[in-house]
């Protein structure tokens, strides 16, 4: 009896996803794949949850202002650190990572409810960790540069 709930429960789930992402107009994950690949300047896979992570920020983007001088300089150092995403994107991509990682609280709560601050901690450090990586990657590149001034001088002198 459990095994057809289950059965039950889990084809009702797909047939409620499958008929609201119709409504929706939703794009489906390979569509969404196929964009993030054209788009993405590094020649790693895109995957699915990446694909869904966009999407999400996407959305969520629409909502977030910049003032004209913060998104001039996140758009630099996004460009500079190869991220093909505009400010708004990449500040709601950090967004919805810390958001599906604080949605672990949830089952947390219910089965080891010690654990849910770790988790909301764990959550506020994976924005924090997305909001400075494209400066950590400009400032790994400088660092790089600065290493091989001095041979380089050295080079045409």
């Amino acid at each position: 009896m459990t095994i057809i709930i289950l059965c039950f429960g889990v084809l009702f789930g797909f047939g409620a996803f499958f008929i609201a992402a119709a409504v929706l107009q939703l794009p489906t994950s390979a569509g969404t794949r196929a964009v993030m690949a054209v788009r993405s300047q590094q020649k790693r896979r895109t995957k699915s949850l990446d694909a869904i992570v966009f999407d999400i920020a996407s959305k969520v983007s629409a909502l977030i202002r910049l003032s004209d001088f913060k998104k001039r300089k996140m758009e630099a150092t996004l460009k500079s650190a190869g991220i093909a995403m505009t400010p708004e994107t990449y500040i709601a991509t950090a967004w919805v990572k810390a958001g599906l990682t604080a949605l672990f609280i949830i089952p947390t709560l219910l089965v080891f409810p010690l654990l849910s601050p770790v988790i909301a901690f764990l959550a506020i450090t994976i924005y924090f960790r997305e909001i400075k990586r494209p400066e950590e990657i400009v400032r790994q590149k400088r660092e790089a540069i600065e290493t091989e001034l001095p041979r380089f001088v050295s080079t045409i002198m």
